[in-house]
């Protein structure tokens, strides 16, 4: 005879998945993304083309994200619909790891907390055509084989962990080093824990992390010795250490957010909205209240118990409190929703530990009702208003673009970014490249370099992606114009420096002109769709005229 207890969680959890898949599908082909989601989708169409990162294109991105979606978007069809899909379902999953892992701390009921929170949060951050879901996923899943060895003492696990570790890092090798770092000191507190004798507890480490490191490098050191062959290990280092180390925190820093307050660079905003920004601005630190809360409970948890017993009762909690302190990394430089998200994960699962610890009393209830409504409310908010959009027949466009079918954006906009990519799809031979610029670049936040992958016309610059920093320096701008005599360039698109200001040295003029000057001297404007302007090379106009 069935359980009816069983038969009626199970069904919970069926529904609950079935709920987040739909949440995160609902407007997800509402507004295309011309920069971030481009760099992964254009990135695995040049690995698509036969080119290799580092070496053919710039990117201080791990180099896993370009070839996985490069595959996918092969076998199933090569446009921005299925690489939304490939997300979707990556970050689905994200949410169900979150599930299990909490499971372990809690019950089935209090799982679903992280889950829904989970759901709601990707849902409102999108990381379309990026790889933190990707190496979130592969991280977390390493935490559960960790979990696994601890619980039945299978050596075999650990190399399964070490397998998970190393793919998480291939997609994003900060993120790999985090869990690297943490699963180790895991594997030392497990080791600690297996006897009384000094001896025998290093020769348990030894035996153990040997394994873990063996399925690391088993996958890590052929991927690590391929790029360094290709590309040489300077350009690894500086690329993949160096500039996201010394240069991103000067010229992409956002200063972390006052609460109650509206960052200058949102411009003037509605009553409405301004309200929502608030309240964003106090769910920032909601990860640094759970890690405090956390820190406390483990202080009083050594005052309980003995050292043996702690870690051993304590371990997972400790691994996560690190993991989720070692994430917030990403926020610590760029303070918004989108690189603070990894970490909010996992204070999502310390939140529903310390739920299910203090469920029983009223007042906390309360306190933690209110939370949980906080935590939704903007995301969900957006959910509706994007959803909005998406349904507009008057204020919006979908797209009539081959790789762009289906999605939609806002009409004004969409229009002249679609007459755009179309007159390139008409005007340049496939095998001639382009380059995708901006008015000027003394100064630059972004560039629009998703017309590089709808207009199918490549970049003529390995230099695709364009940051303040480095397309600004005038050693890459000599490069580029090398590059561009190098394929004769004959159309270059101009896109509008519109970009908000944001409060760090991007919006201080570097004082380089020489693309400008090249620019201006070597092409006119033959045609203009909105902000959009088409340049073409002056010698060849004059040789047709």
């Amino acid at each position: 005879m069935v359980n009816p207890k069983f038969d009626k969680n199970q069904k919970l959890l069926i529904l609950s998945m079935i709920f987040g898949i739909i949440y995160l599908f609902i407007a997800f082909n509402f507004e295309l993304n011309i920069y971030d989601e481009a760099i992964g989708i254009y990135g695995a169409q040049r690995v698509l083309n036969g080119e290799i990162p580092y070496r053919d294109f710039w990117t201080i991105y791990a180099p896993g994200y370009y070839y996985i979606l490069s595959v996918v978007l092969y076998l199933f069809g090569n446009c921005i619909v299925t690489e939304r899909i490939f997300s979707i379902l990556i970050m689905f999953l994200n949410s169900v790891i979150v599930y299990l892992i909490t499971k372990k701390f809690t019950n089935n009921k209090y799982a679903l907390i992280p889950y829904f929170l989970s759901i709601v949060w990707f849902g409102y951050s999108p990381f379309y055509g990026k790889a933190v879901p990707l190496a979130m996923l592969f991280g977390l899943i390493g935490f559960l084989f960790a979990k696994d060895f601890e619980k039945k003492s299978q050596l075999k696990v650990l190399f399964l962990a070490g397998l998970s570790t190393a793919l998480a890092t291939i997609f994003r090798h900060d993120f790999g080093f985090y869990f690297f770092v943490v699963i180790t000191f895991y594997i030392l507190i497990v080791s600690f824990s297996n006897s009384e004798l000094i001896l025998d507890r290093w020769k348990y480490l030894s035996k153990y992390f040997a394994i873990y490191l063996f399925g690391v490098l088993l996958v890590l050191l052929p991927v690590a010795l391929f790029f360094i062959k290709e590309a040489g290990i300077n350009e690894m280092y500086n690329l993949l250490i160096k500039i996201p180390s010394t240069i991103f925190p000067e010229y992409r820093a956002l200063p972390f957010p006052m609460p109650f307050t509206i960052p200058s660079y949102f411009g003037e905003v509605s009553k409405v909205k301004g309200l929502l920004i608030r309240i964003e601005t106090l769910i920032f630190y909601f990860p640094f209240l759970i890690y405090l809360l956390s820190l406390i409970k483990l202080f009083r948890w050594t005052k309980a118990d003995s050292y043996k017993i702690f870690l051993s009762k304590y371990s997972d909690f400790i691994y996560l409190l690190i993991l989720g302190i070692a994430l917030l990394n990403q926020s610590y430089i760029r303070s918004d929703r989108e690189h603070l998200l990894p970490s909010l994960l996992i204070s999502f699962i310390l939140f529903a530990k310390i739920i299910f610890e203090n469920w029983n009393n009223r007042k906390v209830k309360i306190v933690f009702g209110v939370i949980i409504a906080l935590l939704v409310i903007v995301p969900i908010t957006d959910k509706i208003n994007r959803t909005k959009k998406m349904l507009s027949s008057k204020a919006t466009l979908c797209f009539n673009i081959p790789k762009a079918e289906g999605i939609c954006d806002e009409k004004q906009w969409a229009t002249e970014f679609e007459q755009t990519v179309n007159y390139l799809r008409r005007n340049v031979d496939e095998n001639n490249k382009i380059l995708v610029a901006n008015y000027f670049h003394d100064k630059v936040l972004m560039n629009d370099l998703m017309i590089y992958y709808l207009s199918g016309r490549n970049s003529a610059t390995r230099y695709h992606e364009f940051h303040p920093g480095i397309t600004t320096r005038a050693d890459v701008q000599k490069e580029i114009i090398s590059e561009l005599r190098k394929w004769n360039v004959d159309f270059i698109v101009q896109c509008p420096n519109t970009e908000f200001p944001e409060p760090n040295k991007s919006r201080v003029s570097s004082r380089v002109f020489l693309l400008d000057s090249f620019i201006d001297s070597n092409y006119i404007q033959i045609n203009k769709f909105g902000g959009y302007k088409i340049l073409f090379k002056k010698s060849k106009l004059i040789r047709v005229n």
